[in-house]
């Protein structure tokens, strides 16, 4: 007599698809606190993120792809705030706020997506070192992780969140391609570069550090290749990882480009003047004392913010320790070790003991702040836990047992009950200005500390910029039409033949033609504004801001990147389609 079939499994019954929607239920309750107040919630960053998002906006929404320069800040003088400040949050942002979403609301969405990709992608980035249980606890710890609450509720620092949650992403991508090296022509190198390229483009320092640690996991895999197989396996896979690192650099191109080689032209070193590292290392007893504030990092032991990996990590660390040191973890002990190592260097790297190091990194001051580390520290930190638990523990119940079933239910919403008393803003604002181009025209507001000013403005005018065509010795005005975002066109009849400026900041980029041939710009005056020469009499006069040949040039290798990566996946969805037909 045959057994009965087994009736089919609905596949959100599935215990991979339950982890799944719950941590994509844990992302919406995490954001969920910043709809239940006010318009926008108070942080370290104030209302900054609303500005910079209006300007993105009416730059984006005017036609301008990829937007860099924002038309309104600075009093309306300018600013080329999107050529430095990584845009793809931004992006990311704008598909809820363009189609009509507050811009509030716009980040809110923002945040979820942002937050479930995070949860999503740590787990498939311990799928197969730490199975599907070890997954979903370590992808839990890291959705609730005390830095990523701070970052959020306290610091407001939206695109490092954002960055935070890219992080997995861009290492699940490299896991993957490491563990397809012998099936290179499938999905993981083109999705690997897409998720390190929109990483390399949420966050600058989150992404330098990332760059780093990205390197040594990928040089861990090929000694473990190189291992467990053989040396030429191993470099076999080097063109592998040069092609996904290549690739994902094209992809970025179009930002990094030019915020590497223009950033000389910019008034940058106000970022290491006002905030010396050397005064943020932390005390090895501040690494394990649990606290939240909604202060500041202060010189010394005495900050008022969070500090901390949190009490879940440090508890998964630990038990993950004991698990490795019983010897439960017969597969992936080595991987586990190597993750335990980088979190224990990481957590070493913000405290006064590696100040030495510090000296010698290259560019270390731009972080500013040691407990930067917090970021890689916590990914290593719950990486750790969800391998060697998830190995050494959870992976050995029997989810048909009820006491073990609580178990695995305790270890998924521990770390969130630990955090979710701190899931809220000290206050919310009850209102939010106008943002609109005239509101801002009025203000001479950067959103920041005037890092990105053109190298050329010595003082900043006291005015605002009246957007029109001043003629230096006769002393005639030209009002202008703007024709769209960074364009301008003006009809100026001048008496005798001199030299005129416009009221915007002079940037490479900015273009002068007169009755449509192109002139020669310069930065005029001490406020250093777009300025040319011009005959006398009737003209026609055009102003627009454009891409220089360099950016031009990442512009079109990004392009390029992109293209690549859609044709890769195209012709691999076809090619599978085609199997399945002739089968």
């Amino acid at each position: 007599m045959s057994a009965a079939p087994r009736p089919p499994q609905l596949p959100w019954l599935r215990e991979e698809s339950a982890f799944l929607l719950l941590l994509a239920a844990f992302s919406i309750l995490y954001i969920l606190p910043l709809f239940l107040g006010g318009e926008w919630f108070v942080s370290h960053e104030m209302q900054h993120a609303l500005v910079r998002l209006s300007e993105f906006h009416a730059s984006f929404g005017g036609g301008r792809f990829p937007v860099r320069w924002s038309d309104n800040l600075m009093a309306g003088f300018g600013y080329p705030l999107f050529n430095f400040f990584p845009p793809f949050s931004f992006y990311l942002a704008e598909v809820f706020h363009f189609p009509g979403a507050s811009l509030g609301d716009a980040w809110r969405l923002e945040l979820i997506v942002a937050r479930f990709a995070g949860a999503a992608g740590m787990y498939g980035f311990l799928r197969h070192p730490a199975g599907r249980r070890g997954a979903a606890l370590g992808a839990t710890m890291y959705l609730f992780a005390a830095y990523h609450a701070s970052t959020l509720y306290v610091r407001g620092n939206l695109q490092e969140f954002t960055a935070l949650c890219l992080w997995p992403l861009a290492f699940w991508g490299v896991e993957a391609v490491a563990r397809h090296r012998h099936d290179w022509r499938g999905r993981a190198i083109p999705l690997a570069a897409l998720a390190a390229g929109a990483f390399a483009t949420t966050h600058m320092l989150t992404a330098y550090m990332g760059a780093f640690h990205l390197l040594a996991f990928g040089a861990f895999l090929l000694f473990r290749a190189a291992r467990e197989e053989s040396p030429r396996a191993a470099l076999a896979s080097l063109p592998l990882a040069v092609a996904t690192g290549l690739l994902a650099l094209g992809c970025a191109m179009y930002f990094l480009l030019p915020a590497i080689a223009e950033i000389g032209n910019t008034q940058s070193a106000v970022l290491t003047e006002g905030i010396l590292y050397q005064e943020h290392f932390l005390t090895t007893a501040q690494l394990f004392r649990p606290t939240w504030g909604y202060g500041l990092s202060l010189p010394g032991p005495n900050d008022t913010m969070p500090l901390d990996p949190g009490v879940a990590v440090w508890g998964g660390v630990a038990a993950g320790v004991l698990l490795l040191a019983l010897g439960r973890l017969k597969n992936g002990a080595s991987l586990a070790a190597f993750v335990l190592a980088m979190f224990a260097a990481t957590c070493f790297g913000m405290t006064e003991w590696s100040s030495p190091l510090w000296r010698v990194w290259p560019r270390a001051e731009y972080l500013q702040f040691p407990w930067r580390l917090l970021i890689p520290a916590t990914f290593w930190g719950c990486a750790f836990a969800g391998i060697a638990v998830g190995r050494g523990w959870l992976d050995r119940l029997d989810l048909r047992a009820g006491r073990q079933r609580a178990a695995m239910i305790v270890a998924l919403t521990v770390p969130a009950l630990l955090v979710a008393p701190f899931l809220r803003p000290l206050l919310f604002d009850v209102e939010v200005p106008d943002y609109s181009p005239a509101t801002l025209r009025g203000h001479m507001t950067n959103t920041m500390a005037g890092e990105y000013l053109p190298a050329t403005v010595d003082t900043v005018p006291v005015r605002r910029s009246l957007a029109a065509i001043h003629a230096r010795e006769s002393g005639a005005v030209f009002e202008t039409t703007r024709l769209g975002p960074a364009h301008y066109a003006a009809h100026v009849d001048l008496p005798i033949a001199e030299a005129v400026s416009f009221d915007v900041f002079h940037y490479d980029g900015w273009r002068v033609s007169v009755d449509g041939q192109d002139v020669e710009t310069m930065p005029v005056s001490q406020y250093g504004l777009v300025g040319w020469r011009m005959e006398s009499g009737p003209r026609k006069v055009e102003i627009r801001f454009g891409e220089t040949r360099l950016r031009t040039a990442a512009n079109v290798v990004s392009l390029l990147a992109h293209l690549a990566v859609v044709v890769w996946l195209l012709s691999l969805f076809f090619r599978r389609g085609g199997r399945s037909a002739a089968g």
